[in-house]
């Protein structure tokens, strides 16, 4: 990373506009923006990602060229659409191995092959003793995506430097500003026309993000029915989402929540404030940037704090196209490093010399005590040196091992499981895997694993909300199935798209 007093251009690529952040001398200098028009049909035959990158390119130009702006590498705050985050627990491995297990458990939730992304994550431990295990905050962009904004740049002679999640943006962007300190726990709304977002930061690190649907904003004529309506559906959503941070994640309660939008009246921050019990304060992109620039405009804020030097150690290891290799640590001494193939091709050679080198010593050590057993045996047969206690000890131990192998599980036993998992899937939810473990440490196998991801569609997402919390009930309330696991977990819901339809991706895990 360049030094925090050389010059920096945040850009942010928006829906409907670009945002490019001239950063000098640790502070904005300039903020400018280039809306982009309106898009061509997708059938159109000038439709394409090539003509898009074009018309970027053309732009970004046009905008540094106008405002005369020459030098400096790109710090970029990838949107929302280039963004996969996820949230899951993995056991607390040894500092080698964390790379490889979040790699391991990151694929049940890639809608990608793991090689066609980049990633980055926050790794935190979990409790304590036995039980103790590492929470991840998964990013990943795919890597095609990075190479299309790396080619733009490289076609007005430029660099991409740094390339992070818009969230992590706004959040250096809110302790840059002292919106927020280091140890705050944080929610962010923002409201627009048709969609809310909100972004869950606790104590600096983005940990879940949901977006929802709101009908365009009220108009000065609209009727107060129509306002009431908006705000009650705006609580109901907000509502949700404090909920669902609520039980899936283990951060503090959170203290106050920002709220950014042209639309927002007092009357709806008052009723959230009730309603959540937190602290509400109205937030001004303005503000943030100490720069006069289009109300509401997001994209400067995003920008600015991709420009930002890290304001905490947490929020250094955040960027796709980094030296993974210098991520700084993780609580209790977890640090996340990029595993070096040599060496571990190197290791697993050494330990297979080793092994090889041991079985032939071993080998010869057993030549003569085996000669000298098959003579005693050729004289007085293989039991003629055998106590009758022994014998007994031996029978008893195989009377034992048969009676194991009665009562181990059968195959009617997975069939029941199976069965139990279709009774729960209500009518438009549909399963993408399934994986079924036996414990294999326990007795007689007792206790299995189960592990599912899918989805589910419905025309209105409140209806996909209440159908996965009603599967994830069924599930913990199934007295049939407690037979076999102990517990039922929920992972983080995700907004996706299936041939052109939203849809909500749930992951469920029975242990």
């Amino acid at each position: 990373m360049a030094s925090a007093n050389s010059k920096r251009l945040g850009f942010f690529w928006g829906e409907d506009r670009i945002t490019v952040v001239e950063f000098d001398k640790n502070a904005p200098v300039k903020v400018i923006v280039s809306p982009l028009g309106s898009k061509s049909s997708a059938a159109s035959p000038f439709s394409s990602n090539l003509t898009e990158e074009i018309q970027i390119t053309a732009m970004l130009q046009k905008m540094l060229k106008d405002n005369a702006i020459t030098g400096g590498s790109f710090y970029v705050s990838l949107p929302m659409k280039e963004i996969i985050l996820r949230s899951f627990m993995i056991p607390f491995v040894k500092t080698e191995d964390i790379q490889n297990a979040i790699k391991f458990e990151a694929r049940k939730y890639m809608p990608f092959d793991i090689q066609d992304i980049s990633f980055v994550y926050h790794a935190t431990p979990v409790g304590e003793g036995p039980g103790k295990r590492l929470q991840v905050i998964f990013y990943a962009a795919r890597k095609e995506a990075l190479d299309r904004y790396d080619r733009i740049f490289k076609q007005i002679k430029a660099e991409g430097a740094y390339f992070e999640p818009y969230m992590v943006s706004l959040s250096k962007s809110l302790l840059f500003q002292k919106e927020i300190t280091p140890t705050d726990h944080v929610a962010f709304l923002t409201l627009d026309n048709a969609l809310g977002r909100i972004c869950f930061i606790d104590k600096g690190i983005p940990q879940f993000n949901r977006e929802f649907s709101i009908k365009s904003a009220p108009s000065a004529d609209e009727n107060a029915d129509a306002n009431e309506t908006l705000n009650s559906k705006i609580i109901n959503e907000v509502g949700n989402s404090f909920d669902f941070y609520a039980r899936q994640f283990n951060g503090e309660r959170i203290e106050k929540m920002l709220i950014v939008s042209d639309f927002v009246q007092m009357g709806l921050l008052n009723s959230l404030e009730t309603e959540l019990k937190v602290k509400i304060k109205k937030y001004s992109p303005v503000v943030t940037t100490g720069i006069e620039g289009q109300s509401n405009d997001m994209g400067a804020v995003y920008a600015l704090g991709a420009c930002v030097a890290p304001p905490m150690d947490s929020l250094a290891g955040f960027n796709f196209i980094g030296d993974k290799k210098n991520k700084p640590s993780y609580g209790d001494g977890v640090v996340n490093p990029l595993g070096s193939y040599k060496e571990l091709i190197g290791v697993l050679l050494a330990c297979v010399v080793a092994l090889a080198g041991g079985y032939f010593v071993i080998q010869l050590l057993l030549k003569t005590p085996k000669l000298q057993y098959d003579q005693l045996s050729a004289k007085g047969g293989v039991f003629s040196s055998e106590s009758t206690d022994n014998i007994k000890a031996e029978l008893q131990d195989n009377i034992d091992k048969l009676t194991q192998l009665k009562s181990i599980r059968t195959e009617s036993d997975l069939t029941k499981v199976l069965f139990k998992v279709a009774s729960h899937l209500p009518k438009g939810a549909k399963l993408s895997s399934l994986t079924v473990n036996y414990d294999q440490n326990g007795p007689n196998n007792a206790q299995i694993t189960i592990e599912m991801s899918g989805s589910v569609f419905n025309d209105d997402p409140n209806e996909e909300f209440a159908a996965v919390d009603q599967i994830f009930s069924d599930f913990k309330n199934d007295k049939d199935l407690s037979k076999y696991v102990n517990a039922v977990h929920l992972g983080p819901l995700q907004r996706q798209t299936l041939n052109g339809r939203q849809i909500t991706g749930f992951t469920i895990q029975c242990t």
